[in-house]
């Protein structure tokens, strides 16, 4: 508006002197009312400055206050990625040496619920279903090697005496089972003897899953009286392959994701 006041007089003051009537204090008139445009104009240049200065310092504010609310929030996730991380860390650690007391108590003849149990409630696993059928306790391999020799005279002893028909076969068969000798070894043959005299062979080799194939060939009343050996060292076989397949599972789980 002053500018606009100064652009009048100026043009008024051209007129008068062409008119040749310009009053005396003309000039001082228009000397002041420019230096009070020039310090309006510095006036709205620092208020301009300010405002922009003020602007910069909000902007700088906001961003920070951000800046704080994303570390904030980063900071409770790393905290609740840590606070997992060592949860299942420990989970883990504990599942380690639950199995561990687990594979030493079933490997003896001891009962092991209590071992399994304890397992259970930190790794659900399907080999612990099945091992639940043995948890009272099964025969270790040197109990059932060393049970076998007796186990062998009653299963040749149950097949000769299914071939007698009358009394005095029957004798001779109780005679028979009394002072004969059985085959050891690792003889050839398909009949019985050969195949008791082979899983003893196995049994003593340390292959307990051999000696279990060679009685499961077995038939008739040597089969039966097979039958509670043969239950007891497949009872081994299967805790032995349950352990196995539950440690390959765990130890599975220890590893870092790829």
């Amino acid at each position: 508006a002053l500018k606009a006041r100064v652009d009048a007089d100026e043009a008024r003051l051209d007129a008068l002197e062409k008119n040749g009537e310009v009053p005396p204090d003309v000039g001082a008139r228009l000397d002041q009312e420019e230096k009070t445009l020039a310090q309006l104009s510095a006036s709205d240049a620092a208020a301009q400055k300010s405002n922009s200065d003020m602007s910069a310092r909000i902007a700088s504010l906001e961003q920070g206050a951000a800046s704080k609310t994303d570390l904030t929030g980063l900071d409770a996730r790393v905290a609740k990625l840590e606070s997992r991380d060592s949860s299942v860390a420990m989970r883990r650690a504990a599942s380690v040496l639950a199995l561990a007391e687990l594979v030493r108590v079933s490997e003896s003849d001891a009962p092991f619920e209590n071992e399994l149990a304890a397992l259970r409630a930190l790794t659900p696993a399907p080999e612990l279903d099945d091992l639940s059928h043995y948890a009272g306790g099964v025969p270790t391999r040197a109990e059932l090697e060393q049970r076998f020799a007796t186990n062998a005279d009653a299963i040749l002893a149950a097949e000769r005496r299914s071939y007698a028909t009358n009394w005095l076969e029957r004798m001779w068969a109780s005679f028979v089972n009394l002072v004969s000798v059985r085959r050891v070894g690792n003889v050839t043959g398909k009949d019985t003897e050969a195949r008791v005299a082979r899983a003893e062979f196995d049994l003593k080799s340390g292959d307990l899953n051999a000696a279990i194939g060679e009685l499961d060939m077995l038939a008739g009343p040597a089969r039966d009286a097979a039958q509670p050996w043969l239950a007891q060292a497949k009872a081994r076989q299967a805790i032995t392959a349950d352990t196995r397949a539950l440690t390959m599972r765990i130890i599975a789980g220890l590893a870092p994701p790829q």
